[in-house]
């Protein structure tokens, strides 16, 4: 049985966008490490009519000029009708370097390489045939599919830490090798449907790792012969982060080469760090998701994807369009690449709701970035089917260098594009280096101000292979930002390593809110790298000014930050917005405002949702949060006798329209500078455990 869920119509290959950046980018591929284009060391020698056999062997056995560049080839075989020879080179012998001699000697008509022939037969799977898996040619897998020889993942064993794989499904049954039970503590790892009837997110997230391919049948997986160990850790009433932490040493245990955890949490768990700390050690990658709830994850981590672990690797979603989906979670230094989360097909299982009918496998469209991450995972896999050594941070420095750049994710994640998994096998081994923080004035309240000038702190950690003598380049891509010495040393960084220096950057006077979006130009021993991109906000309130402000058309830019000192002996303050748009307002001292204004229709529940672990209103007053929220745009938050302090305010787009506009003003704060600006971050939907950063079939809509 076949149950198309959410068809939209996808079945055009996805396309390759340009960047809107003046910068262009060039990642350095080696097309003969992976997936070469001809036999290493032979070329194809054709002579022309008449030449003897004698000069043919004089011509393998002697070299053909002074610099004795070809001497001693050997004949190989001789196709005898075409007068062709085919020649082994001597070791060290190039085979550019002797079509070069070869060209010039007048008894030789042409010598070419011996090219490799690929299959032009696809596989045989419907949903591929058909189109409908759009995601494999987001990340060039044909290229890996046609390749000579394949990557053999069939030693690869990834884990899928989930809430099951249907161990019946035929485009799974072969792929699935013993796992792990954390409740039952035994090898029971397909789902138990009359107690769990939602548990298919586990064969959905297997299915994109490594369905079975050319056996006819539904899809086609991102690594072939992968071996899928499920580890069972949550069913529909219960997934916790000590039972995930269970089964990340289960996974330690039976020996997983790679975990796909499509889960995360908004609270930080000393136990789950432990957990991805153990899974480190062990050089086990960890692939997981970003979240599905369009916030910027440098402001509101999600774990364990925002955990400094060098083995995480952590993914957000791009669409069939080519673009960054528009609800996928972001985060330059806390979000690592995109890969296909949106309307993907994969693996599934039906479950009627009669307890008498059979449950069935079947197949499914599903978003989320649940849904990213297993094609990352299979890409990690191939990689370490073809380099078996590779270690995890050659795995992951692969990834990370093989991306192909998009401009929607260039400062949106570390890496700035897309999985790509022809460009991830062939890659040369080289440092890659990406942005770990970008710190501004640590010791104040960490924003530069509009007139300010302050220093920037850049942290850069270096994933795969030492570098040496690495410098970096600061570029503003904002006119009001100039930088005192633009170009800092940072030494050597060893694989793993990390190393900072520190920008002086001024900002100068402006009105109204502003990101300010920066370019850093990286090199090491003179050779340059990708440049990476970031941004910094600016945002204060000053007593009774008020300021315009618009929200852009970007689905990023659906929060603004702002912040405003309270000075000693204050007795209230105010803080004043109005929109004819539906807008919110929420304050809180000395941080910004972790809000979640939430669709919670899968939590059963209404309105607000905070990430705080307090229970009421006067809990959270305790902290010197408050909110304003009504279906108008016209919000008050007045506070009496606050906390001395910086405060944050947030102005939330809650009814997402486009373009909209808004004014806000504060009365009683400290006067301080009568320069000002604000800031733009994010919205999310709070789930105290997301459990499927997609919810199986059905497309997470954020919109209200």
């Amino acid at each position: 049985m076949v149950n198309k869920i959410m068809r939209n119509g996808y079945v055009s290959m996805v396309k390759k966008f340009l960047s809107i950046f003046i910068v262009a980018f060039m990642f350095s591929l080696n097309a003969n490490a992976a997936n070469p284009k001809y036999v290493p060391g032979e070329i194809l020698v054709k002579f022309k009519d008449g030449v003897s056999d004698f000069k043919k062997m004089g011509l393998r056995n002697s070299a053909l000029h002074q610099g004795q560049s070809l001497r001693k080839a050997s004949l190989v075989n001789t196709i005898s009708q075409l007068s062709i020879e085919r020649w082994a080179l001597p070791e060290g012998e190039s085979v550019e370097t002797a079509m070069s001699e070869l060209k010039k000697n007048e008894s030789i008509l042409y010598a070419e390489p011996n090219y490799y022939l690929h299959k032009m037969a696809l596989p045989n799977d419907p949903y591929y045939v058909d189109g409908d898996q759009w995601g494999l040619g987001a990340i060039d897998w044909l290229d890996v599919w046609e390749g000579n020889p394949q990557p053999d993942s069939s030693g690869v064993t990834v884990a899928v830490v989930d809430d099951g794989v249907f161990a019946s499904h035929p485009d799974l049954d072969d792929r699935l090798v013993p796992g792990w039970n954390v409740f039952l503590g035994d090898s029971s790892t397909s789902p138990n449907f009359d107690t769990s009837p939602g548990a298919t997110h586990g064969t959905q997230v297997a299915g994109i790792i490594g369905a079975e391919i050319n056996n006819n049948t539904g899809i086609s997986g991102v690594a072939p012969g992968v071996k899928i160990m499920p580890i069972l850790f949550t069913t529909d009433s219960r997934r916790t982060t000590a039972d995930a932490a269970d089964a990340f040493y289960e996974a330690i245990r039976i020996n997983a080469d790679i975990v796909n955890f499509s889960y995360g949490a908004y609270f930080y768990s000393n136990l789950l760090a432990d957990a991805v700390k153990a899974l480190e050690d062990e050089g086990i990658l960890l692939v997981t998701s970003a979240g599905n709830d369009e916030v910027n994850n440098r402001y509101v981590p999600i774990y364990p994807g925002s955990l400094p672990n060098k083995n995480i690797i952590t993914v957000s979603s791009v669409s069939e369009t080519g673009n960054m989906t528009e609800w996928a979670q972001y985060g330059a230094f806390s979000v690592d690449l995109l890969a296909p989360g949106d309307n993907v097909i994969t693996t599934s299982v039906y479950v009627p709701d009669d307890p008498d009918d059979p449950v069935e496998a079947n197949y499914a469209y599903v978003s989320g970035t649940s849904f990213s991450a297993p094609f990352v995972a299979g890409i990690a896999a191939l990689i370490k089917g073809e380099y078996a050594l590779a270690d995890m941070y050659e795995i992951k420095g692969r990834i990370m260098a093989g991306v192909e750049t998009h401009a929607t994710a260039l400062d949106k994640v570390a890496a700035g594009g897309i999985a790509n998994a022809a460009n991830s096998l062939s890659v040369i081994p080289a440092p890659v280096l990406v942005i770990k923080s970008a710190d501004v004035d640590s010791s104040g309240n960490g924003i530069i101000d509009s007139g300010e000038t302050a220093e920037l702190v850049i942290e850069l950690e270096n994933i795969w292979s030492d570098a040496t003598t690495v410098e970096a380049t600061l570029v503003p891509l904002d006119s009001k930002i100039s930088i005192e010495d633009p170009t800092k040393s940072f030494g050597n960084i060893a694989k793993g390593g990390t190393a900072s220096a520190t920008y002086s950057i001024s900002l100068d006077s402006f009105s109204g809110h502003r990101h300010i979006p920066f370019q850093l130009d990286i090199s090491y021993s003179g050779i340059d790298l990708a440049p990476r991109f970031f941004s910094l906000e600016s945002g204060r309130l000053v007593n009774e000014v008020q300021l315009n402000a618009s929200f852009d058309n970007s689905g990023y830019d659906d929060m603004h930050y702002y912040y405003f000192n309270v000075p000693v002996g204050t007795e209230s303050f105010s803080i004043t917005a109005t929109s004819l748009k539906d807008i919110d307002l929420f304050v809180m001292r000395g941080a910004r405002p972790l809000l979640y204004p939430t669709m919670n229709k899968h939590l059963g529940g209404e309105g607000y949702e905070y990430i705080y672990d307090y229970e009421d209103d006067d809990d959270l007053e305790k902290i010197g949060f408050s909110r304003s929220v009504s279906s108008s745009g016209n919000e008050l938050i007045s506070l009496p006798n606050p906390v001395s302090g910086d405060y944050f305010v947030a102005v939330y787009n809650y009814g997402q329209s486009t373009g909209t506009s808004y004014t806000i003003s504060a009365q009683g704060i400290s006067s301080g500078s009568t320069t000002f600006g604000g800031g733009g971050g994010g919205n999310i939907n709070m789930l105290l455990l997301l459990a499927l950063f997609g919810f199986g079939t059905a497309l997470r809509n954020r919109k209200h």
